[in-house]
């Protein structure tokens, strides 16, 4: 009879069935239910039922106007292993004396994972031979779906999770993360630019609208439960078992090396050259990777990332091999002091990350790089850049140089100057991060409103006695220019008494502050989000009433400075309209001043 009705007449059954109290329980929910149509009441105060539903995605939790969501975290390492040994039973656990401490290890693999755990304890249940346990655990670091059950009862299940992502995009960029080592902090900036470098956020002509989408992205995939967030907001995690499946998926179900990760377990060279022959993406990462072997690599080769490795040299034609390269992350790698100059035959690279390695000079043969996008140089140890390489890559759109540290750099050998000036030069280039030492350096910047443009990260580090009040006040107004700042870092600035004596100095500021009541979005700095000043004798800070949307400010030993908002801006503010003043401020830190 019930097979003979519409879902209209099931549904005015299942209404009149549940006018009473109840509970409706609904599992692995992936889009909304509209569950009225299903004849099922609304819950209210009347009829004290409830509904509860499972679901991998929060985005379905909004969906379906749930009144209260609950997520379920993984298992604490007690329970996994009371989870697990329950699965293996006793009588396996029993039969010999080192089988339970290999069960804790492979119960460790799981991650927590209550599927895993279970796929798994069920895999071992007859195990009752000490090496069985033993090649397991070696199989769960290295080839998790050989596992018995893995594939079919965990990859396929969390891979329709990977399925219901909204694009193609999407879903490379989150096979990408599979790339980064098990429980990595994956900083969410380096994550989008080397998205970016890739080419996956290309529909976007601007990086800076790439960025926002990259960011997106990254909120889907936490919705999704794909990614997880971290101590840290700007930093995301990939749970063990979901990088398992993301690197299975991205090898075509395993059945073809295109991702090869090493992360440090084992030489570089023990890995299986086959797969380096196939590979499209590569990722060796960790002290124990070296050398690299004298093997020719996959005419396919899209990535390379090579990090935090004892590295020192490229065998000879690595470049030329791997022609097709887009992203080449060498950062973290002290031991490498030099590129070779075929380095110029990677005509199609996007991405170049030099980042905290020994490398001394460029290669003249960089500026063969007309594709680079993305160019990352921080801490590194560069005595000189080659006249005309910078101002060669026409394409390049981010360009980083910082170091950290107050001191001044004895490996810097380069003119700044000539850097800035070649920097000005591209056109393309709107997202740049350095640190200027000179005054004079300084000065070139002031005059360049294509740098001033595309400035996003600027530390100026005092020396020399180089810098006075004049210039640094002159830096302070040109911060409207800057729309595109969004950290500032000044210090050791000491300032001489005929510059607090100098009424040039003492009124120049407060020409910055325009009259309240004419106050347009073009007077404000309105991007600026960080402040440092460390060891500065400044006497007046009245222009950061124009930063509305400053979120950390930090002020360190700066002897002078008695007050942050001058009088004359607060006498104005009791008369005109009144002005949110550090209204987006989270951070502020003052110490050792007057």
């Amino acid at each position: 009879m019930w097979l003979n009705k519409n879902m209209d007449e099931r549904a005015v059954n299942i209404f009149y069935m549940l006018k009473r109290k109840f509970v409706l329980l609904l599992d692995d929910v992936w889009k909304r239910l509209d569950i009225l149509k299903l004849g099922v009441p609304l819950p209210d105060g009347n009829n004290v039922s409830k509904v509860v539903f499972t679901t991998r995605s929060e985005e379905v939790c909004g969906h379906m106007e749930a009144h209260r969501s609950i997520k379920m975290e993984c298992l604490v390492t007690e329970k996994a292993l009371e989870l697990f040994e329950k699965k293996v039973g006793e009588g396996t656990l029993n039969s010999h004396p080192s089988i339970p401490h290999f069960a804790e290890q492979v119960a460790a693999k799981c991650k927590g994972l209550p599927l895993v755990l279970t796929t798994t304890g069920r895999a071992m249940a007859n195990k009752k031979d000490p090496t069985q346990w033993k090649r397991v655990v070696e199989i769960l670091k290295s080839y998790p779906s050989k596992v018995s059950g893995m594939v079919d009862e965990v990859f396929l299940i969390l891979e329709f999770s990977y399925d219901c992502l909204p694009s193609a995009t999407h879903k490379i960029c989150f096979l990408y993360c599979s790339l980064f080592p098990e429980d990595h902090d994956i900083k969410k900036d380096e994550l989008v630019e080397l998205w970016i470098g890739e080419g996956f956020l290309d529909e976007f002509d601007n990086i800076y609208e790439a960025r926002s989408e990259g960011e997106d992205i990254i909120n889907c995939l936490k919705v999704a439960c794909l990614l997880e967030s971290n101590k840290t907001e700007d930093s995301v995690k990939m749970h063990d078992v979901i990088r398992d499946m993301a690197l299975w998926v991205a090898c075509e179900h395993g059945e073809k090396p295109k991702f090869v990760v090493n992360d440090g377990s084992t030489e570089a060279y023990n890995v299986n050259l086959a797969k380096w022959k196939e590979a499209e993406r590569m990722s060796l990462w960790g002290s124990k990777s070296g050398d690299l072997p004298d093997e020719h690599f996959s005419p396919s080769l899209l990535t390379m990332l090579i990090r935090e490795t004892k590295l020192e040299t490229f065998p000879i034609g690595f470049f030329t091999s791997a022609q097709a390269i887009k992203v080449l992350d060498l950062s973290h790698n002290s031991a490498l002091v030099e590129l070779p100059a075929e380095i110029g035959e990677l005509v199609n690279l996007h991405y170049l990350n030099l980042s905290y390695t020994g490398i001394r000079g460029l290669p003249i043969e960089l500026k063969k790089l007309r594709s680079l996008r993305c160019f990352l140089l921080n801490n590194s140890l560069l005595l000189y850049f080659p006249t005309t390489v910078i101002s060669s890559l026409l394409s390049l759109q981010m360009f980083s140089k910082l170091m950290t540290g107050n001191e001044y750099s004895v490996y810097l050998r380069y003119d700044e100057r000539i850097l800035l000036q070649e920097l000005a030069c591209l056109g393309h280039l709107n997202d740049i991060s350095i640190v200027l030492y000179s005054a004079s350096s300084v000065q070139v910047l002031l005059n360049s409103p294509q740098l001033q443009k595309g400035i996003k990260f600027l530390r100026v580090v005092c020396h020399f006695n180089s810098f006075d009040s004049l210039l640094l006040n002159m830096l302070f107004l040109s911060l409207r220019s800057m729309e595109r700042l969004e950290i500032l870092e000044i210090s050791n600035f000491k300032s001489s008494e005929s510059d607090q004596e100098d009424n040039r100095v003492q009124g120049m500021l407060h020409e910055y502050i325009p009259d309240n009541s004419k106050l347009t979005g073009h007077d404000n700095i309105c991007n600026l989000r960080i402040l440092l000043l460390i060891q500065c004798d400044m006497l007046d800070l009245t222009w950061l009433t124009h930063a509305p949307n400053l979120q950390s400010l930090k002020i360190v030993g700066c002897g002078l400075l008695e007050e942050l908002i001058g009088e004359k801006f607060g006498a104005e503010q009791s008369q005109e309209v009144k002005w949110d003043v550090f209204g987006s401020l989270e951070n502020l830190e003052l110490r050792i001043l007057p």
